[in-house]
């Protein structure tokens, strides 16, 4: 009698995405099939080589001293509102609203300042 092996298939493998990633607002194709989201803060991106790599885990230490972790949560929470994304947001406080209210507002070009390159 001969046996039939199935492959084996962990729960922990990447399931690709169904169709191209320009349909999925706020993604972006990058090298080697990988797929970005923004962080929401353009020159993270940069340093990241494109934000962070759709699937990945990202762990981010809070520092009480200097509260950028507040800042990237949200820029990177205002930038999935900005796409549609569903967001979760969990914390101890009773109203996450007064959380919600510190998001920032999405710039359009003609809003945005030239910089100074001094």
């Amino acid at each position: 009698m001969a046996t039939t092996t199935r492959p084996r298939t962990s729960s922990f493998s990447r399931n690709p995405l169904a169709g191209p990633t320009s349909q999925v607002p706020g993604l972006k194709p990058g090298p080697n099939g990988s797929v970005f989201i923004s962080s929401g803060i353009p020159d993270l991106d940069g340093i990241l080589g494109g934000g962070f790599c759709l699937g990945s885990l990202i762990m981010v230490m809070e520092d009480p001293e200097a509260p950028h972790h507040m800042l990237l949560l949200r820029n990177f929470m205002a930038q999935g509102l900005v796409h549609n994304q569903p967001l979760l947001y969990a914390s101890p406080a009773k109203e996450p609203k007064g959380f919600l209210g510190t998001l920032p507002n999405p710039i359009s070009p003609k809003d945005e300042k030239p910089r100074d390159h001094a």
